[in-house]
């Protein structure tokens, strides 16, 4: 299994960015991410600790530069 870990601002805001058109804008996106989608991410990852179980943890907070973590 392998693992894309990404610090969770930045994958909010990524998330924000892309989702803000189809979510009714910016705010309206942010939103979503806080109350609900990060809410989600926060409990799978403490609930599942993937990153734990995973065989590969691949750092990929810059996609364009993504790191294998030991």
């Amino acid at each position: 299994m392998v693992f894309l870990s990404a610090d969770l601002a930045i994958a909010r805001q990524r998330g924000v960015d892309r989702d803000a058109g189809v979510l009714g804008g910016e705010g309206a996106a942010r939103r979503a991410y806080d109350e609900r989608y990060m809410a989600a991410c926060s409990i799978y990852l403490d609930e599942e600790t993937p990153a734990e179980r995973a065989d590969l943890v691949i750092e990929h907070d810059d996609p364009a530069h993504p790191r294998i973590k030991n």
